[in-house]
């Protein structure tokens, strides 16, 4: 074989060794982006699975009222979310007519505005209140920033975005304005995140006066 076919012979083989690393290489590439792509499922699935009354409430909520008492239409709603239902004496009504195919919480909404009261979702019940009855609540934070109580309320799925908490830095304090339930889960999840005071300084009491020896008179 000449000089010049062994280095053709060379090159050739070298391409093809290089034509296969690259086919590796690419089908490494492939099996990464699957693997990224199947964990991003998992992480979504979690999140979902993090706050199922949130999902729900964000899905179609096809529901047919043609003249129906309103306690009666939100008992109902409350049971096909999965929830026990607490009803405030004084929301009352009547629903008529076909209400379009929205959400669960856009339909809430909807009656909400209709007949003025206040909703909100928490320990597995569907709290209604009548919004004459919504509070405003001052609390001190004390040795709790408002970022972590924000942060802890928000994993405990308590926090509602329609209810804003307000920071007042100045004087340290944390303003709640919404329904009277949801005010009261906020204090109680407060009171719990609460650093313990600090321990007192010890008390050194100190006696003056001479030690008597066992000679003395």
């Amino acid at each position: 074989m000449r000089v010049g076919e062994t280095h053709a012979a060379s090159r050739a083989k070298l391409a093809l060794a290089g034509h296969r690393a690259r086919r590796r290489g690419h089908a490494g590439s492939l099996r990464l982006a699957s693997l990224l792509l199947a964990g991003l499922l998992l992480l979504g699935g979690a999140a979902t699975r993090a706050d199922p009354i949130a999902e729900r409430l964000a899905r179609p909520y096809p529901y047919l009222v043609v003249d129906q008492d309103l306690p009666a239409v939100l008992r109902e709603c409350a049971r096909n979310l999965g929830l026990k239902l607490e009803l405030g004496q004084a929301v009352s009504g009547r629903v008529r007519g076909k209400a379009p195919i929205v959400s669960a919480a856009a339909f809430l909404d909807r009656l909400a505005g209709q007949h003025e009261f206040d909703w909100y979702v928490g320990d597995g019940r569907l709290f209604i209140s009548a919004s004459r009855d919504a509070v405003e609540v001052i609390e001190p934070l004390h040795r709790l920033s408002f970022a972590s109580l924000q942060s802890s309320l928000a994993s405990l799925a308590i926090l509602d975005e329609r209810f804003p908490l307000r920071h007042d830095a100045d004087r340290n304090l944390v303003i709640i304005k919404g329904p009277p339930r949801y005010a009261q889960m906020i204090r109680q999840t407060m009171a719990g995140l609460m650093p313990p005071p600090p321990a007192p300084a010890p008390v050194v009491t100190v006696i003056h006066g001479r030690a008597r020896l066992g000679g003395d008179s």
